[in-house]
């Protein structure tokens, strides 16, 4: 188990996007079935296994992220690192829900919609936060020497 706040809090996050990732498991299910089933809810499950896809493998990432964090800052709690985890994890989940819910991927650059590039901004947005935060990490575990 991690230790330290910064740790247990991404543990946390973890659980919560796992949690995400199940519902939108159950979700798919019923957006897979026919049309004229009593289970049919009328949804495209393409966009809803995408925000599957995109829960389950930020989980197990900031699982793996979380366990590596004291390696990575020692006694230092990295807060602003934490902070910016829940802010890119809120962004892109929430916007790839928001996607699912409105049957699209939010990959468009161009669309007669004008928000849609904004979303699909705030979206990779969030994933790019995300991605600083694991290269900082990544950086600190090659040149740190391992914990007794």
């Amino acid at each position: 188990m991690p230790e330290g706040f910064c740790a247990r809090a991404l543990v946390r996050l973890a659980v919560v996007l796992l949690l995400c990732a199940a519902a939108a498991a159950v979700w798919e299910l019923f957006a897979s079935q026919a049309p004229g089933s009593y289970f049919y809810i009328g949804a495209l499950p393409g966009p809803i296994a995408a925000l599957r896809a995109l829960s389950a493998t930020l989980a197990l990432v900031l699982l793996a992220a979380a366990w590596l964090l004291p390696w990575a800052y020692g006694k230092r709690e990295p807060r602003l690192v934490l902070a910016l985890c829940y802010a890119g994890a809120a962004l892109s989940v929430g916007t790839s829900f928001y996607g699912a819910l409105k049957n699209m991927y939010l990959v468009q650059l161009e669309s007669q919609f004008h928000y849609l590039a904004g979303l699909m901004t705030l979206k990779y947005g969030g994933q790019a936060l995300l991605g600083i935060c694991l290269i900082d990490l990544s950086w600190r575990i090659l040149w740190r020497k391992p914990p007794p």
